[in-house]
């Protein structure tokens, strides 16, 4: 969507007149009661205290409010920031459907002030799914779900036809970001006796269990020997459930001459570590030194990987199983940590469970990107893994949003 600076505004404002003032007032006061005092006892809170503290969308607004105040007072030109993206688009979505009258539309704008912060991001993603199928031509209706009390539903309802469960990923996982911590400290001490030995290797390390810190010791160990012999191949240690897989690739130093680094491990894998230096020489040629690699693969997938599988057999429950469904589910919080490894053993996890579920049609795996380095920049990307044996089929011309052709 491309739209110039007076369109954002009006977009914001349509944003923001459309909650409820009285609570937005309560909320943005509250933000402002904790600004630094001229106090030595007062604890100036982070950026992330005030996210965790206050309601996001209040927050939101607030930042955008601070934004306009400082430039106008420093006379300097305003920058357009993630806040105003989000608020413009929470207003594109807003008059899309107030505009077709959608039903259930205004209960679902007053939910965006829930207390629960999960329950605020899963009503702001079924906003965004319905406004995009109304957007599209369809009659979209919000299903009343009445909190439960009338058994299960799904989120929406398109062209009365077609069921929609609309999912959001909002957790981070200590697990993953501990074996990060660990796989990281054995790329450390494998670089070292890269560096010492004078050689370059691709290392995968695949682990039936996640590693402890016996489990590193002993990979360095194995590691220290075989890039000491320069040796290559399989490794396997059945009593320790690890194989290590090692291929030579150069010496340390070693001018390489190519036009692209290609990579050595293509196996799937959890966790990934590239390195190399790629210069021009003074003859024109591309050269690569140093090239490693570093990748890791447990058995048991990481639970940025599990969760999303969890979501969708989640999702799966809301549907009647009388009409086409859909999954929605929106990756924000953890699409960063997602390798293109992640998605490959995620389309296949969910290809399985498709086969295993007829009543669903496909899931849509969404999140959106704000690059930093360029303003005026925001995308939706999506990927959409359908069943080949649905139960219930869609017409020939229901597009599903976020699939391309």
């Amino acid at each position: 969507m491309n739209i110039d600076a007076n369109e954002m505004f009006r977009l914001i404002e349509v944003a923001i007149s459309a909650l409820d003032q009285e609570w937005l007032s309560k909320e943005v006061k509250r933000i402002n009661s904790l600004q630094p005092k001229p106090s030595p006892n007062f604890k100036i809170l982070k950026i992330i205290d005030y996210e965790r503290q206050f309601h996001p969308l209040a927050y939101m607004v607030y930042k955008f409010r601070k934004t306009c105040e400082y430039s106008l007072q420093n006379n300097q030109p305003l920058k357009v920031t993630e806040e105003m993206h989000r608020l413009c688009f929470l207003g594109y979505w807003i008059e899309i459907l107030k505009e077709k009258k959608v039903k259930g539309m205004e209960e679902k704008i007053r939910a965006l002030a829930s207390n629960n912060h999960k329950a605020y991001e899963k009503t702001l993603f079924e906003i965004q799914v319905a406004a995009a199928y109304t957007r599209n031509g369809h009659l979209v209706e919000f299903v009343d779900t009445q909190e439960g009390r009338i058994g299960k539903t799904p989120d929406l309802l398109v062209d009365n036809s077609v069921e929609i469960e609309c999912k959001k990923k909002d957790t981070k996982s200590p697990r993953d970001a501990k074996n990060r911590e660990l796989w990281k400290r054995i790329n450390e001490q494998a670089d070292r006796s890269m560096d010492k030995h004078g050689y370059n290797y691709a290392v995968l390390i695949k682990t039936q269990e996640d590693l402890t810190q016996q489990d590193i010791e002993f990979v360095n160990g194995e590691l220290e020997t075989i890039i000491g012999n320069k040796s290559q191949g399989d490794f396997g240690y059945e009593n320790h459930g690890i194989c290590i897989t090692a291929t030579f690739l150069s010496r340390k130093d070693e001018e390489i001459i190519t036009d692209r680094i290609e990579r050595a491990i293509n196996e799937e894998f959890d966790y990934l570590m590239p390195t190399g230096n790629m210069m021009k020489r003074a003859d024109g040629k591309h050269v690569i030194k140093n090239h490693r690699e570093f990748a890791y693969r447990c058995a048991n997938p990481p639970d940025r990987v599990k969760s999303v599988i969890g979501s969708v057999n989640d999702a799966i429950k809301q549907f009647s199983g009388g009409k086409p469904a859909l999954a929605y589910v929106n990756m924000n919080t953890i699409q960063n940590t997602l390798s293109e490894g992640d998605f490959k053993r995620l389309e296949s996890m969910i290809t399985e469970v498709l086969i295993n579920n007829s009543k669903l049609n496909a899931v849509v795996l969404t999140a959106e990107v704000f690059p930093t380095q360029k303003e005026n920049s925001y995308e939706h990307r999506s990927r959409v893994i359908r069943n080949t044996t649905p139960k219930n089929s869609l017409s020939q011309d229901f597009l599903i949003i976020g699939e391309t052709k």
